[in-house]
């Protein structure tokens, strides 16, 4: 008994020697780490003293240089994100400068993967709600999911009073119905389909004092009869595809203030086609001609273009020496630069 009692002592000594020990070194352990936690805040305060001056700049000034970045660098990839992720100051500037979200374009977050595509909506939602009351330059490819598509086009249309300038890709006609709109800022619209669709269904446009520049692309937009409601008076640049020669004609007569001008037959047609009847549209301003396809060369025996400074055509088109030539000594034209694509 007296010896268990003398084991269990000893023991005990044993391990109160060890904790003392494992004490010891701890308390030796925090001593070391208050010394390079103490060494590791001169540098902090070092640092913390220093003024940066971009950040002495009033909020103003600063906003100022957003904007010029933004204009800068139009295309960089969520500029306005990447200024407003740098530090807590520039994100408040970011947020409250609505200029820095007057643009959007849905390339810089397709290439970022499918999954983009899904967020597309909500990105647009929080882009559009920080662009204050300014007018909007939107560059969207609708996607082909349904419901992102919807999405995205009525968000775009609950902002259509403030387009200013817009570009809609993978775009069907239908989806701008829902009544007249007043597009008070619009100056340039580009839309494209990939798709056949009803042409009746293209929405009047003419509510657009400021309209300027027009591009429709597709098989869709014009066709067989049906020409789209726009203030064609006023367009200064105009890009449009069309399937009938006597529909591009038509159109051509309401565009006396044209100075840009190119097109592309959509259909196939040889020389059996005719016209309404043989007339000349002179179009004063025009000093730019586009040509895309062979089959628009006909436009040469119907347009006089006094003012015409550049042709650009492609090299299949050479072969229109003479009616280019027509075109010249009908237009009184000052000496051409023609340009010839692949």
């Amino acid at each position: 008994m007296a010896s268990m009692s003398a084991m269990l002592r000893t023991r005990l000594a044993h391990n109160d020697e060890q904790v003392a020990t494992l004490e010891s070194q701890v308390a030796a352990l925090e001593s070391r780490i208050a010394l390079l936690r103490r060494d590791r805040q001169i540098p902090h305060d070092q640092l913390a003293a220093i003024v940066y001056p971009i950040l002495t700049l009033p909020d103003d000034v600063t906003s100022s240089i957003f904007l010029q970045y933004a204009d800068e660098y139009p295309t960089r990839k969520c500029s306005p994100i990447v200024l407003a992720s740098v530090c807590t100051q520039w994100h408040a500037v970011a947020l409250t400068t609505t200029g820095l979200w007057t643009r959007f374009s849905s390339e810089r977050f397709y290439s970022s993967g499918s999954q983009r595509c899904v967020q597309l909506p909500d990105l647009l939602r929080m882009w559009l709600s920080r662009s204050g009351a300014l007018p909007l330059d939107l560059r969207i490819e609708l996607p082909w999911t349904i419901r992102s598509r919807e999405a995205i086009m009525g968000l775009s249309l609950e902002y259509s009073s403030r387009w200013g300038s817009v570009q809609l890709g993978n775009f069907s006609p239908h989806e701008l119905q829902g009544g007249p709109r007043a597009f008070p800022f619009l100056t340039d619209l580009v839309l494209s389909s990939k798709e056949p669709g009803p042409v009746a269904s293209i929405p009047s446009l003419l509510d657009a004092p400021r309209l300027r520049s027009v591009e429709l692309s597709g098989p869709t937009f014009i066709d067989h009869g049906s020409l789209p409601s726009l203030p064609w008076r006023q367009l200064t640049n105009l890009n449009i595809s069309v399937a009938d020669p006597g529909e591009c004609l038509q159109i051509l007569e309401q565009t006396q203030m044209l100075e840009v001008l190119g097109f592309t037959l959509t259909a196939n047609w040889d020389e059996q086609v005719t016209f309404p009847a043989p007339r000349v549209i002179i179009l004063r301003h025009v000093h730019t001609l586009r040509l895309s396809r062979q089959t628009t060369q006909f436009i040469f025996r119907h347009l006089t273009l006094p003012a015409l400074r550049q042709l650009d055509m492609k090299h299949a088109m050479v072969d229109s020496a003479p009616e280019v030539a027509a075109l010249m000594q009908r237009s009184r034209c000052p000496v051409m630069k023609p340009a010839l694509a692949d």
